[in-house]
């Protein structure tokens, strides 16, 4: 039997200043969301020709204890949440895809995309993504508690995409920190007339998932422009930025993605929303809608 870790926002720290933000954030969803957090460390072992001792590889583990006990005594933990620490030998983002088939929440440093977008190995955050069973947050290292005090949480659509729980999860999150929807409609250059028929679409299906949160305003932003570039510039005035997978599934879609484009720039924390995602909300999901990233 797998093992569940359904109760846990699950984060990935290496011992850098980065993953630490990257906690801190972890342990503020956690306390948002009534659950408890799972620090995670893990390793691959070099691959060696000759053999080694065991002492050798025990040494890979020791080094890996002792980054989470400095980031436990660096954090500040809420009476609510408990933390807990794992520590694993395989590539780390293999291990928190795992843990994601379970977990409500992943998150991850934004510093963690660099050698994947280079060398096509090694990284955490951008594979991830991509494969995923539920929502993952790539956290930039500015990132503080209060600094995004009163933004909204942006939701990237396009009017097209199915992508239900991209829009769910804006107003989960929008009503957890007090705060608005707005839903960013990016309109290509040359695409002007069939830009009226999507912001229609989107405030209808905007609407709709608002049901379950009426409490939560909501409107629809238009700019005109390259993709990666309007939602860079809404990513710097915003509390969240939540986008959803690619139209279509495959690694190359992945790696084309508005998505993947803005993950190593953007000013605020973004979350990528699986279409198979299994977060545990007590509200009921909205209606189907046409989205995305």
């Amino acid at each position: 039997m797998e093992p569940s870790y359904e109760r846990n926002v699950v984060v990935g720290v290496d011992g850098s200043p980065e993953s630490l933000v990257a906690a801190r954030y972890a342990l503020w969803q956690a306390e948002l969301r009534g659950l408890d957090v799972l620090l995670v460390y893990s390793y691959p072992l070099p691959l060696m020709d000759v053999p080694v001792s065991t002492t050798f590889i025990d040494d890979f583990r020791t080094a890996g204890l002792t980054v989470l006990a400095d980031a436990v005594a660096a954090l500040e933990v809420p009476p609510s949440v408990a933390l807990t620490t794992e520590v694993a030998e395989t590539l780390p983002a293999h291990l928190m895809q795992e843990m994601s088939r379970s977990a409500p929440l992943v998150v991850v440093g934004q510093h963690a995309t660099a050698w994947y977008d280079r060398l096509g190995r090694g990284s955490v955050a951008s594979p991830l993504a991509h494969h995923s069973g539920c929502p993952v947050v790539v956290v930039p290292p500015t990132w503080r508690q209060h600094a995004q005090d009163g933004r909204p949480v942006v939701v990237a659509l396009d009017g097209e995409v199915s992508s239900t729980d991209a829009l769910a999860y804006a107003f989960e999150e929008a009503a957890l920190i007090g705060t608005e929807v707005v839903a960013l409609h990016a309109v290509p250059d040359g695409a002007a007339g069939r830009s009226g028929v999507a912001e229609r679409n989107i405030a209808v299906l905007l609407a709709d998932a608002g049901a379950a949160h009426p409490g939560t305003t909501s409107r629809v932003v238009s700019e005109r422009g390259d993709a990666r570039r309007v939602i860079l510039v809404a990513a710097r005035t915003a509390a969240v930025l939540v986008v959803g997978p690619p139209h279509t599934e495959g690694l190359a879609l992945w790696t084309s993605s508005v998505a993947r484009r803005v993950m190593t720039s953007v000013e605020c924390p973004m979350v990528v929303v699986p279409r198979r995602r299994h977060l545990h909300s007590t509200t009921p999901a909205p209606p189907e809608l046409l989205v995305a990233s």
